[in-house]
């Protein structure tokens, strides 16, 4: 009798990706505090809720304040039934296993924990798939209900198919007994064309029942469906628990000679102790025994005909129950439901029915459905039905608390309506409804799925490995390479790594593939999109770029505060004569350790071929024109810069080798050949070089609701910072070479001219990056002088003489005047990002620039004509 913890008990071994919750009744705040958090902790990202449309439409505005999740983590859509929508149902999916727990709880404190409540569990996995068919049929019966769901919250509803193999084979069966075990089969009722009803007395033979047992808190008054059940089963005894003083009972039922009512209270169940707590019954639970067979109902159907139906029509309600026919004789023994009898007559009602599960004809009929709502920044898109009589409609949008935030009118009305809002208006909106010209309500609520947050939350393999792998970012536990190799993964996937010519090749058939997949396109495949395609638009605030550097950024400002806190508990309990000992800031870095020199390289060959990708991104980028720059873009380049900062420096061990020559200490050395990228020095001018090309030829993307425009902005600054910082680095790291001097400063120069100065205070962020960095003796105040000399230089326009400025080169050097210096028609240009020349021994543009039309010659012969 050991009551079970609903959604706590799942196996922590379980590893599913996406849950289908139905209920009656849904209480916003006990499932996000309670129910939700533990969904999530078993690694369920796509969370979807099917509630009856009167009863959501009753909650939303008074009871949804101060909700952090809704709309954002999870989507909740109205159910329409001719009666209620009563199922009481959670189906657990994932890639190998399904569960099903149904019963009579609905998603209210009540019904997880305060009310006596009954569920059973359906489970089966790739390995067993005995019940496999139960279930697939449970899954049909879900979608049956959802076929007129519309948009965002379609989507995420067709995301628990695709992400799994188990949902996908067809299966038509329907209410017929399937064999789960040696002495036990099982079989799903539910209303539809044929009632509950009609399926139990097919299912169950006629004459072999002799005591029907009934346990449930509600009845017809006049006794229709018990007396139903004791005229087909030929006058068996009936058996009937009530709770005094609760529910409805058959009250106006006339006294029957076999049906039986007796005390719910007296029964060793009920007399359990639940906190002091006095528990309503809510369980719904039919027994039918014979000699040789019994059968149990349970779920979520009424002692009603509204529930159960007859056998010439289907029930106003849709219920769903599971039927087992099984022959031990004591299998509901151990719950202590039927083992005391105390009679009792049925009673009046003392208590109005406060979950209207018996009412039908309260429903308030909307000329106008809403059948979904999505919102993508200060855009809106609504999908109605029935709305044909109406010329104009008032739209209104609330907040959590039902306050109206603003109304707009719409004139032209069509089955998917668009329409846009204030963006900083928007961002407050939870529902919405429809009204009419004299301001009189003409549809029902509809919850605002807001889609850029809810694109996170789609279960595909690919999306849950990267939040698994954001999780362990933001607390610090990821390992050096994952990130890097998470990355490769990625690229390895793309259209553009099976394109074996190495060109552009991004075909509509791909772009198609993209719906549900925006989130694990490599960069390369994310910049071959359209810019005007609801695809960029989504990866615009969904890549995975974006979502890791973010994670990133969380992590290294907790880095920051636990410093500025040892700061200032040095100065605290320091004295004048002494210092508190205090940890250096990177001491505490885990140092790598390789079995072998071939594990060290391999892992050396992942930074490579991470840098690769990127830059082999960057080319690609040169071949699409009106491209923008934008967050994935900044995020990408912010990601490979942190990555060199992580491995440059880093310390090695061999484990099987004594002593580690100390030339060969690091994992990734900051000199280096810097045409190449086997050395930091190296990959910042290539990877810098690259983007300031891929600059030249682009706009930035002018973001239109405001969080994105701080955001961009934030990017922008964080970006220069990171990449001033670089250089000023490797410039430090080369001053003894002037050679490279013109190398760094026209790099610096140029990145000042793609991302503008950075904000004042740079100097804090400079110092976070050096505690951060394994790269010692780096010299905070000579690295922020360098930085500073390029701002004032780039600000007051004091570029060298022997530097050439133009929109469609940038800033270059000047490396030769045609036909000479005192009369150039034609320059030979040089910086970091054209190609380097072996000859030259320098990054040589090998066209020629004209001054007079601001273009590149490409070839000799064209020279000599101009000339």
């Amino acid at each position: 009798m050991i009551e079970k913890k609903l959604f706590y008990e799942i196996k922590k071994s379980a590893d599913f990706h996406s849950v289908v919750m139905t209920t009656f009744s849904f209480d916003f705040h006990h499932f996000e505090m309670q129910v939700l958090k533990q969904i999530k902790q078993k690694g369920i990202t796509n969370v979807n809720l099917l509630v009856d449309d009167k009863m959501l439409d009753e909650s939303i505005g008074l009871t949804t304040g101060n909700l952090k999740n809704l709309n954002s983590s999870y989507s909740v859509s109205g159910i329409a039934a001719k009666g209620v929508f009563h199922p009481k149902m959670a189906l657990f999916v994932g890639e190998k296993e399904i569960m099903l727990i149904q019963g009579s709880g609905n998603i209210t404190a009540g019904g997880h924990g305060k009310n006596h409540e009954l569920f059973s569990v359906l489970y089966a996995t790739e390995e067993d798939k005995t019940q496999l068919p139960l279930l697939q049929e449970a899954w049909n019966y879900l979608k049956s209900n959802t076929v007129k769901i519309k948009g965002f919250s379609k989507d995420k509803l067709n995301w628990v198919e695709e992400n799994t193999t188990l949902l996908k084979t067809e299966n038509n069966t329907k209410h017929l007994f399937h064999q789960i075990a040696d002495t036990v089969e099982v079989s799903l009722l539910y209303n539809d064309e044929d009632s509950i009803y009609s399926q139990l007395i097919n299912l169950i033979p006629k004459d072999s029942i002799k005591k029907i047992k009934i346990l449930s808190p509600f009845y017809d008054e006049n006794g229709a469906l018990l007396l139903s059940l004791s005229n087909h089963f030929d006058g068996c005894t009936i058996d009937v628990y009530l709770q005094e003083n609760k529910g409805l009972h058959p009250h106006k039922m006339e006294k029957q000679k076999n049906i039986n009512f007796y005390s719910w209270d007296a029964t060793e169940r009920a007399s359990m102790e639940f906190k002091k707590y006095n528990r309503k019954l809510h369980a719904k639970l039919f027994v039918f025994e014979s000699n040789e067979r019994n059968y149990c109902l349970i779920g979520s159907p009424n002692a009603s005909l509204k529930a159960f139906g007859q056998e010439n029509y289907s029930g106003a309600n849709d219920e769903f129950a599971v039927l087992y026919k099984y022959k031990e004789n004591d299998i509901l023994k151990d719950i202590g439901v039927f083992n005391k009898k105390l009679k009792l007559a049925p009673s009046k009602p003392v208590e109005a029915d406060p979950q209207g599960e018996m009412v039908v004809d309260k429903i308030r009929i909307k000329k106008i459905v809403i059948l979904g709502a999505d919102k993508e920044g200060n855009k809106i898109t609504l999908f109605l039905q029935n709305h044909e009589s109406y010329k104009k409609v008032k739209v209104k949008l609330f907040s959590t608390w039902g306050v109206l935030i603003v109304e707009q009118m719409i004139s032209k009305i069509t089955d998917k309506l668009y329409f846009e809002v204030n963006s900083m208006i928007v961002n407050d909106a939870l529902y919405l409804q429809l009204y009419d010209e004299h301001d009189s309500i003409i549809s029902n609520k509809q919850l605002l799925n807001n889609v850029s947050d809810l694109w996170n939350t789609n279960p595909s393999s690919e999306n849950r490995r990267l939040v698994r792998l954001t999780t362990m970012i933001e607390s610090g536990d990821y390992k050096l390479f994952e990130v890097m190799e998470y990355f490769n993964t990625i690229h390895s996937k793309s259209s553009f790594s099976k394109n074996t010519n190495g060109t552009t090749s991004y075909s509509d058939d791909d772009k198609k593939q993209t719906k549900n997949l925006d989130y694990a396109l490599s960069y390369e495949d994310a910049i071959a999109l359209d810019s005007n395609s609801k695809e960029h638009l989504l990866i615009l605030k969904q890549h995975h770029t974006i979502k890791i550097w973010d994670s990133f950024e969380k992590y290294l400002k907790e880095y920051s505060r636990v410093i500025e806190e040892d700061n200032m508990d040095d100065e605290e309990e320091a004295d004048a004569s002494t210092s508190r000992d205090r940890k250096d800031p990177v001491s505490d870095r885990k140092q790598e350790y390789y079995a072998s020199r071939n594990v060290l390289e391999k892992r050396r060959e992942v930074v490579y071929k991470f840098i690769q990708n990127y830059l082999k991104a960057l080319y690609n980028f040169e071949n699409y024109k009106d491209k923008k720059l934008g967050l994935v873009d900044l995020a990408m380049l912010l990601i490979v810069l942190k990555h060199l900062f992580e491995v440059t420096h880093r310390k090695y061990t061999i484990k099987n080798e004594t002593e580690t020559p100390a030339e060969l200490n690091y994992i990734y050395h900051i000199d280096g050949n810097l045409s190449e990228i086997g050395s930091f020095s190296g990959a910042i001018l290539n990877i810098l070089g690259e983007f300031i090309n891929v600059s030249l030829q682009s706009e930035w993307d002018e973001p239109k609701d405001e969080y994105t425009l701080k955001k961009l902005m934030h990017y922008k600054n964080i970006s220069c910072i990171n990449s001033l910082f670089s250089i000023a680095l490797i410039k430090l790291n080369y001053k003894s070479d002037s050679r490279f001097t013109d190398w760094f400063d026209v790099t610096a120069f140029n990145i000042l001219n793609v991302f503008s100065a950075p904000n004042e205070g740079f100097e804090k962020e400079i110092e976070n990056l050096i505690n951060e960095s394994y790269i010692k003796d780096i010299s905070n105040q000579s690295i922020n002088e360098i930085i500073r000399k390029w701002i004032t230089k780039h600000n007051d326009q004091q570029i060298p003489p022997q530097y050439f400025n133009n929109k469609n080169s940038g800033i270059c050097l000047i490396r030769k005047f045609i036909p000479s210096q005192d009369n150039p028609k034609f320059l030979k240009l040089s910086r970091p990002g054209f190609d380097y020349d072996e000859k030259e021994h320098d990054f040589m543009n090998e066209e020629l620039f004209n001054i007079e039309s601001n273009k590149w010659i490409k070839s000799k012969k064209s020279l000599v004509n101009e000339l």
